[in-house]
């Protein structure tokens, strides 16, 4: 069901950070809006999820996706940078929600 967590028309991953908190929430947009390589890394992931969407929900046998495989890949690669980043920095989170109690 993750495909629920993520508001697939942004091109952020604020709907998914919210989903911690309210607080977490904002300490995440903060943390990305610091980090250019994290930024494109979501939106990255987030064109992932929209392609899938665009995929599954329109006519199959007659969708066509305007990107090479070098770019899908490409793409691929730059979006688990995100996906690998994540549960760090909800521990590292997690440590500093612990430190100021």
């Amino acid at each position: 069901q993750c495909h629920t967590w993520f508001d697939w028309t942004a091109r952020n991953a604020n709907r998914f950070f919210s989903m911690f908190g309210e607080s977490f929430g904002r300490h995440m947009k903060d943390v990305v809006n610091e980090r250019d390589d994290l930024s494109s890394s979501i939106r990255a992931f987030m064109e992932i999820g929209r392609d899938r969407n665009r995929l599954v929900h329109q006519n199959l046998g007659s969708f066509a996706l305007e990107k090479t495989s070098s770019e899908i890949y490409e793409t691929f690669r730059l979006a688990t940078r995100f996906v690998d980043w994540f549960p760090d920095a909800l521990r590292e989170y997690s440590s500093l929600a612990k430190d100021t109690g």
